[in-house]
């Protein structure tokens, strides 16, 4: 982690820099109004979508009662059976306390949360 000489951990004085002082972490290079204004319009960088479009009544009884019955049920019997019934076998998980964020220091979970998605983007495309 960056100790500048103020002491504070997690911190970088700009004053102490030579580079633009517009963004947070200058030392980083991290131009912090334009990430920002690209995250916000995206609400996030990630999304959750549906593998099935609802176009009647046939099909929503397919994807929830009753026909979610039949898989919960299975899965109840034989529980590895959440493999080929949900998307159990295509997820992860990234958990953050943010206590030691990517140099940043000890940022807190919500504030590791950009970084998180964005690991998730590179498992989901390189992975």
């Amino acid at each position: 982690m960056h100790k500048p000489e103020n002491g504070k951990q997690g911190r970088i004085d700009a004053s102490k820099s030579n580079q633009s002082t517009s963004a947070p972490f200058p030392a980083l290079g991290l131009r912090s109004q334009e990430d920002l204004e690209y995250r916000k319009q995206l609400r996030g960088m990630i999304s959750v979508a549906s593998k099935v479009p609802l176009k009647d009544r046939s099909v929503l009884s397919l994807v929830y009662t009753p026909g979610v019955a039949a898989p919960c049920l299975e899965i109840a019997k034989a529980p590895l059976t959440s493999f080929d019934y949900t998307l159990r076998g295509n997820t992860i998980a990234l958990v953050s306390d943010g206590s030691s964020a990517y140099g940043f220091g000890n940022i807190g979970p919500l504030a590791t949360l950009p970084m998180l998605e964005d690991a998730y983007i590179h498992f989901k495309t390189f992975g």
